[in-house]
């Protein structure tokens, strides 16, 4: 098992869940996101694209996305350990404040953009990005979290969690999120009303 002490479960969906962490030899808050026996693949994908969105954030200043720090298997199954965010999640600030005003909406949209501009010039996805997955540093800077917590409104139809993202999935789960940033809910599903 994760040589990482387990806090509160922060969120959870079929086959994932994510917990608040403590690296017990540094002291330093992390997050833990384990996985289920059966998404063991969904693992090994999310492992290759994190090496893959570092060796690209390496390139960037600051960092528009956590740090994954540790990885391995156990008897539990598979497990991710990623740096914690520091500020507030958008989740967070829409709960404490409602629906964005719509210029700090859109500036919001347009700083994770150009976030994920150098990702997407090399042909690769980030993920779901979420209200949970975005956070605001304490300097309004914005970093992205761990993104393969599926969260049904902000994937395209078509995405599977066990899927290589694309810019065009993340463009979608932009949109969503924007949506849900500025009227207070996310879009629905599907059907007539999905944009």
């Amino acid at each position: 098992d994760p040589p990482f002490q387990l806090g509160a479960l922060l969120s959870s969906a079929a086959g994932f869940r994510l917990y608040a962490a403590v690296d017990p030899a540094t002291q330093r808050a992390v997050r833990l996101q384990r996985f289920a026996l059966d998404q063991a693949a969904a693992w090994r994908l999310e492992l290759s694209h994190a090496k893959e969105r570092q060796a690209v954030a390496a390139q960037a200043t600051p960092p528009a996305w956590l740090e994954l720090i540790a990885s391995g298997q156990g008897p539990e199954g598979p497990w991710l350990v990623w740096e914690a965010p520091v500020g507030v999640s958008l989740a967070e600030r829409s709960q404490g404040e409602g629906p964005l005003p719509l210029e700090e909406g859109l500036a919001i949209a347009r700083a994770l953009s150009l976030a994920l501009l150098p990702l997407h010039a090399t042909g690769l996805g980030f993920g779901p990005l979420t209200p949970e997955t975005v956070s605001l540093r304490p300097d309004g800077s914005l970093r992205l979290g761990c993104p393969c917590l599926p969260s049904t409104p902000f994937c395209p139809p078509e995405y599977q969690p066990a899927e290589r993202a694309s810019p065009a999935s993340d463009m979608f789960s932009l949109g969503a999120l924007l949506v849900d940033l500025l009227c207070g809910e996310a879009p629905p599903q599907s059907g007539p009303d999905l944009f």
